[in-house]
């Protein structure tokens, strides 16, 4: 009997060892992939930590590139404001000036009526002193013939005499 409890105790040792063994087994090639499965995620966290390197680099280029942007943006505002006002004053000026050209182009009217009115009234005054000339030569021929008939005699006179 002692030899058959030695046996069974064997037995059962044994059996105790090779069910370790088999989960030793099994423990060892779990712990082979949980080795692996850690070197693939260490793999992992260096390809993550490098891409979030290059990211944040991305990052900082693109703040600095939007910073210049809103710059150039606020630079633009500021030449479109300066344009505003120079816009906003030449119209004034434009507007003075059509309001000068204006008042010019009424006062050329009336210089212009005024001239019609004195050329209207030259040549009515040309007129008359074509008359008057025309007058005073017939009255100067009159006077002429009349003098020389005055004193009994008649006279010739000369054409270089005569005023015109």
């Amino acid at each position: 009997m002692v030899t058959r409890i030695a046996s069974r105790k064997l037995s059962q040792e044994s059996s105790t060892r090779s069910a370790h063994a088999g989960e030793l087994s099994s423990l060892k090639k779990e712990n082979e992939k949980m080795k692996r499965l850690v070197e693939t995620f260490e793999s992992l966290k260096i390809a993550l930590e490098d891409e979030n390197s290059m990211l944040k680099q991305r990052d900082k280029e693109k703040e600095e590139i939007i910073a210049k942007m809103i710059k150039k943006h606020e630079d633009t505002e500021r030449v479109i404001e300066n344009l505003r006002t120079l816009v906003e004053d030449d119209e004034k000026q434009v507007s003075d000036l059509k309001n000068r050209v204006k008042g010019l182009e009424i006062e050329a009217k009336r210089k212009d009526e005024s001239i019609a009115k004195v050329l209207e009234e030259t040549k009515k005054l040309g007129v008359i002193f074509k008359k008057m000339v025309a007058k005073s030569k017939k009255n100067l021929s009159i006077i002429q013939e009349g003098t020389c008939h005055f004193r009994g005699r008649t006279f010739a006179t000369s054409s270089a005499g005569r005023r015109s």
